[in-house]
């Protein structure tokens, strides 16, 4: 039995247009009421994932930042944190800024930018995030990082994604999250690594666990769990590590298989 439902968040509990459908609720809410324990699993910030905890009126432990932070939704305190050394960080940045790209910075649950651009504007729009335009990087960068992501066209991702490869330093990990989004974070994060955590917890086994993604920084938790499951939007090398590949977000994708593996029955 399952006892364990991990969801990453956007292009996978969110529809495209960036709206939560009504039939994924209701089968998530399904699943609380037979003692599923429901997290998510996001690089979003605390305040990027609140409404969707308080729509499903959650009290477990949720997972941000790609895996660096695990925090209590009651109380907002961090039960697990690991931030880019000072040294990544810095080698991040100065990357970034040679290839004049624009950056987002979290640090303690802060966000921070390079530039105030129209891509900026447009993250604004789709994670409700203010962030504040920084210059001098020195006080984040001593503060503590817990991942920096680059924003451009996603031809450009791709070029600069190249171009680091034999550069970067080994502590440093870093996917695409999306087309036009590249990540960083300590070698050591991911969401398979904070996914266990939230598992012992409850001392759970992994093969009670569902995990469902779409993304390249979901790879490493959908091939942990016991059943890994691959939305129908996911790109080829997601779908290739999933147990299971089921239908699109914007086709009610975790309701269809929460039905199958679940509750056994259809979702029209």
């Amino acid at each position: 039995m399952y006892k364990l439902l991990a969801l990453d968040i956007d292009g996978t509990f969110l529809k495209s247009n960036g709206e939560v459908c009504e039939s994924t609720i209701i089968s998530i809410k399904k699943a609380i009421k037979l003692g599923t324990i429901v997290t998510f699993l996001t690089g979003r910030t605390l305040d990027g994932v609140t409404r969707f905890i308080e729509m499903l009126d959650l009290d477990t432990p949720v997972i941000i930042y790609n895996g660096a932070m695990i925090i209590e939704t009651k109380t907002n305190a961090n039960i697990f944190a690991k931030n880019l050394s000072t040294n990544d960080a810095r080698q991040i940045i100065e990357l970034g800024s040679s290839f004049e790209t624009t950056m987002l910075l979290w640090s303690n649950k802060q966000l921070y930018v390079n530039v105030n651009n129209h891509y900026i504007t447009q993250d604004k729009e789709i994670h409700g995030i203010e962030p504040i335009v920084i210059n001098n990087y020195d006080t984040i960068i001593n503060n503590g990082l817990s991942k920096i992501v680059w924003m451009d066209e996603p031809q450009k991702i791709e070029r600069m994604k190249t171009k680091i490869e034999n550069t970067i330093n080994k502590t440093i990990s870093y996917c695409t999250s999306a087309a036009n989004y590249l990540e960083f974070f300590d070698k050591d994060v991911s969401k398979a690594h904070a996914l266990a955590k939230v598992a012992e917890m409850y001392n759970f086994k992994k093969e009670e666990i569902i995990a469902i993604g779409d993304g390249e920084n979901d790879m490493s938790m959908i091939e942990y769990a016991g059943l890994g499951i691959a939305m129908g939007n996911s790109s080829d090398v997601v779908k290739e590590v999933a147990n299971f590949v089921t239908t699109s977000n914007d086709n009610k994708g975790i309701a269809k298989a929460l039905e199958k593996f679940l509750f056994l029955n259809t979702v029209s």
